[in-house]
């Protein structure tokens, strides 16, 4: 399997629609006294990288948005090929 690539990097995922993504994500929680506590994580899950759209630059996004209030897409990798039949 490919290493991760960082959404930074000049390399872009072109004439592919699904990839792989990191994604990190913050939850955030108020608890009764009102305090507020946040739970930071990460996910892999599926993702497209998208070129142009309408007035908006390129931009990846993810399939399944994970459990978070904020979710930041930081690296990608190609699907491996599938298996032999």
């Amino acid at each position: 399997m490919s290493e991760w690539i960082s959404v930074e990097a000049d390399e872009k995922p072109l004439g592919r629609t699904v990839i792989l993504v990191a994604v990190r994500y913050v939850r955030y929680c108020e608890h009764e006294d009102g305090s507020v506590s946040e739970y930071p994580g990460w996910e892999v899950t599926e993702g497209q990288y998208v070129p142009q759209h309408g007035d908006v630059g390129d931009y990846f996004e993810s399939f399944s948005s994970p459990h978070g209030d904020h979710e930041y897409i930081t690296h990608w990798q190609p699907l491996p090929p599938p298996p032999a039949t």
